[in-house]
């Protein structure tokens, strides 16, 4: 019977290897140039839950072969814009006394985008830089083997979908010589999170089991070798000393694409102003304070909340957003502040409610005009993640609208969001005002974690209900630097939000220097000539 219920129960988990980021090792590869590569790498490492589903399986060692396409965009000589697409298998095993736990290596997709910076640069070939990875992968066909004394007795009958979530920061230092060889070591933290959905045969119920990466701090060293400025060939090892380490190699190209020096002013491709959806301008600094009331929907499959199953939120939010143009048509996007949350949910005669929640938010993007015509008209999208938790949810309970009781333990809750969004807009500069409308997809997740009195503890997830909507909003412009946004969003379903913000624009390169007064033309003194 306990054996029946680990079969029915436990959940194994994949991984992803974050390598170094790839083009001159981990240096960047220059402005206006684009540099794929094609990379493989091999891992190991070890994950945990503290789930009760797992049961006695809370921890699960994962190995797994990576090989995707990466490319990197230099949009200045310092930074550089990643992506990557590609796959992963994946081998996992767990063991408890007797019993063993494998699946197969289980094909998965991966993608993920991020950006890297070279912080200072000495005339040596010394350098120091840092980056910032976020990646996804997943699958819907996890199926595992079970082993007893090592003979196989038997194979799962559940089906499990899966995600993981990677966000990896890290700063390293190189040194480039000049016969092509840079040498580089870096260290990296990688907060990873993973979930996997099961159902349970004949039970119409779901469970949800939540795992995350142990020892998250790793090293790595590689050496890349350049060859004519164009090929780059690169090796990398990494390791956390205890029980995750990995080793990988790409080919890469690097291409010049900014091609011969155009004309002075290119009206298609002249930098934003920094209004509405559209980019700032390069060497601009656009600081705002923003303010948004929200109302969506949310909803969870785990058995564990039934009957709540579905969620209603609302949330003002209170931030500090700043726009970098760090090209005349590419941002990058940081943002910090915080997050009030109500949430409620109804079944029946219950009600049950939590009080508003201050959360702490952060986040990141990058966005981008992709075309700009002379009357103003411009088309552009974007890419924005964020995260907010908190470690003190409670709620209350409400039968017939009368206050019953409220929780006794609190809730550690964290709200993941990636919103990929595109746009169009028109600058009307005579009068400063930039009316825009937009589509955007939001991929929204959030993980309640509750420890009971007993020191048991339940991850329950949930997902944003219909992710797709439309935005609109209008800028206004009091002069180059001041200008006033307020902006509206809809489902046309059960979604909504309206928000406002004030920015101020900084122009962080200065003004070139005046030329220098040519010298003035002193002309020679002749003397009169004398009569003979």
């Amino acid at each position: 019977m306990v054996k029946k219920t680990i079969l029915l129960t436990a959940v194994f988990l994949m991984v992803f290897s974050v390598w170094a980021f790839a083009g001159e090792g981990t240096d960047t590869v220059g402005a206006g140039k684009l540099v794929p590569e094609l990379r493989y790498g091999y891992s190991v490492s070890e994950w945990k839950t503290n789930s009760e589903f797992s049961g006695p399986l809370s921890k699960w060692d994962v190995s797994a072969h990576d090989y995707f396409l990466e490319v990197n965009w230099g949009v200045h000589r310092n930074i550089d814009l990643i992506a990557l697409v590609g796959g992963r298998t994946v081998r996992t095993e767990s063991e408890f006394d007797i019993l063993e736990f494998k699946t197969g290596y289980v094909p998965m997709f991966l993608w993920g985008f991020g950006v890297k910076g070279t912080l200072y640069r000495a005339p040596s070939g010394f350098y120091v830089g840092a980056g910032l990875l976020f990646t996804q992968a997943f699958s819907d066909d996890y199926r595992y083997k079970v082993y007893e004394d090592g003979v196989f007795v038997d194979t799962s009958e559940l089906l499990y979908h899966r995600y993981v979530l990677k966000l990896t920061p890290d700063i390293h230092i190189g040194y480039e010589f000049a016969n092509g060889l840079t040498p580089y070591v870096g260290l990296d933290y990688t907060w990873g999170r993973s979930v996997a959905t099961g159902d349970i045969p004949g039970s119409g119920t779901d469970i949800d089991i939540e795992y995350e990466l142990d020892n998250p701090l790793s090293v790595y060293a590689g050496l890349d070798y350049t060859i004519q400025d164009k090929f780059h060939l690169n090796a990398e090892a990494r390791s956390n000393f205890t029980n995750s380490w990995g080793v990988g190699a790409g080919l890469a190209y690097a291409f010049d694409i900014n091609g011969a020096a155009g004309p002075a002013m290119n009206p298609l491709f002249l930098g934003g102003s920094g209004t509405g959806s559209d980019t700032v301008g390069v060497c601009r600094l656009l600081p705002q304070l923003r303010y948004g009331y929200s109302v969506s929907d949310w909803k969870t499959n785990s058995e564990v909340a039934e009957p709540f199953t579905d969620w209603d939120v609302a949330a003002h939010e209170y931030y500090l957003q700043v726009n970098w143009g760090i090209h005349p048509n590419v941002d990058l996007i940081a943002l910090v502040g915080g997050r009030t949350v109500n949430a409620e949910s109804e079944f029946e005669d219950v009600d049950v409610k939590t009080k508003s929640v201050p959360m702490f938010l952060w986040g990141f993007g990058v966005k981008g005009t992709f075309y700009r015509a002379p009357n103003g008209f411009y088309v552009g999208g974007g890419l924005l993640f964020t995260q907010a938790f908190s470690n003190d949810y409670h709620y209350k309970i409400y039968v017939d609208g009368t206050y019953v009781d409220s929780s006794e333990w609190p809730y550690r809750r964290s709200m993941v969001k990636l919103t990929p969004d595109i746009h169009v807009g028109w600058n009307f500069e005579k009068i400063g005002l930039t009316p825009y409308i937009g589509a955007e997809y939001t991929w929204g997740r959030s993980v309640a974690s509750e420890q009971f009195p007993d020191s048991m503890d339940i991850d329950i997830e949930y997902e944003l209900d219909n992710p797709f909507a439309m935005y609109l909003g209008v800028d206004y412009n009091l002069n180059d630097k001041l200008y006033f946004n307020v902006e509206g969003r809809s489902n046309f379903a059960d979604s909504w939000g309206v928000g406002a913000g004030i920015g101020y624009k900084f122009d962080i390169c200065g003004a070139p220097a005046p030329a220098p007064a040519p010298a003035p033309v002193i002309e020679p003194k002749l003397e009169p000539m004398s009569k003979n």
